[in-house]
């Protein structure tokens, strides 16, 4: 592990810049190569991307730094892949494809990290930190997760109960069906939303029978958004489309007309 510029030994990923080497968090190397650091990791180069498909549990507790990518099994290829991908940590431009049932399950996504949740409870069970970001396409997908401060789980709005039972703490933010289409929905329901924490339902029927804590926000942006909300203290309903879920919570916020737009067009941000 030298520092392909100047021959001295690099430790730390601070010193592996981008142009120079590739860093891998698993071995705490700097390589000259992606092929090198593919190779020393035993996946396989494809396209720039070092790719690691599991099918048979191989590649459970990952560390998918730039450029590393985990797929859950082959889509279309039965049940190859359940389970598969399992504890990964995907850091910064990492990527994990929950492409069979509870792929990438248990994972850990960190800063501009992605979780793609395209099969049954894919990304499940996970935690999302400031940066990272679930993309909840199917049943199931990213529920149970904890989303912290700057953490996003969006749900398509085809992704029935994507992004439910889970935590919403300060800072992070579930959107319930990103595309607003779509008639299956019920996505980021029965969440607990801390202070500081919001739900933005623009799908059918998303964002329900949530528990809204003291400070937790909630953005009606469908008609269908928030039945069965329970809010405690002063958790804010944010009505962008005349929502009788919102007249009838009770928790209707007292918002500037700018702050009420920027919380209305604040779906704009994950589409």
């Amino acid at each position: 592990a030298m520092d392909p510029c100047g021959g001295a030994p690099v430790n730390d990923a601070a010193s592996c810049g981008a142009a120079d080497g590739y860093w891998s968090t698993a071995t705490g190397t700097c390589y000259t190569s992606a092929q090198e650091r593919c190779t020393a990791l035993s996946g396989t180069l494809d396209n720039g991307i070092c790719k690691y498909v599991d099918t048979d549990l191989s590649h459970q507790h990952e560390i998918l730094d730039n450029g590393m990518a985990c797929y859950s099994g082959v889509p279309g290829s039965g049940s190859e892949g359940t389970y598969s991908c399992e504890w990964s940590t995907i850091n910064s431009g990492g990527f994990c494809y929950g492409n069979h049932q509870g792929g990438c399950i248990r994972s850990t996504i960190n800063e501009e990290g992605v979780c793609e949740g395209n099969a049954s409870s894919g990304c499940s069970i996970s935690t999302i930190n400031e940066g990272g970001k679930c993309l909840a396409g199917a049943y199931y997908a990213c529920a149970f997760s904890t989303i912290n401060k700057g953490g996003v789980c969006i749900a398509d709005s085809n992704a029935e109960e994507a992004c439910a039972y889970g935590t919403v703490n300060e800072g992070g933010v579930c959107v319930g069906g990103a595309q607003n289409h779509g008639h299956y929905g019920y996505s980021c329901k029965q969440n607990t939303v801390k202070s500081g924490g919001i739900c933005i339902g623009t799908g059918y029927h998303s964002c329900r029978q949530n528990t809204l804590e003291d400070g937790a926000i909630f953005v009606a942006n469908n008609s269908t958004a928030g039945y069965g909300n329970t809010y405690k203290g002063s958790g804010c309903c944010v009505d962008c489309v005349g929502s009788g879920y919102c007249h009838n919570s009770g928790h209707v916020c007292s918002l500037s007309a700018a702050e009420k737009t920027r919380y209305c067009n604040m779906y704009k941000d994950y589409q």
